[in-house]
């Protein structure tokens, strides 16, 4: 579903969105081509992993 800011309502909340990878929107017209090669995404498998820390709000 798409959303306009005034869709969005503040929240009390914090969101992480964590993406491994990209392909790219498409090819050189707005209809069927690919992206270009070096902007596919060919490997049979991905992994990758992250760290989350919290701060201390007093430094």
């Amino acid at each position: 579903m798409q959303r306009h800011t005034n869709d969005v309502k503040p929240q009390d909340k914090v969101f992480v969105h964590v993406d491994l990878a990209q392909r790219g929107v498409g090819g050189d017209d707005s209809w069927k081509s690919l992206p270009h090669e070096q902007y596919l995404l060919t490997a049979p498998k991905y992994s990758y992993s992250y760290t989350l820390s919290l701060l201390d709000s007093n430094n």
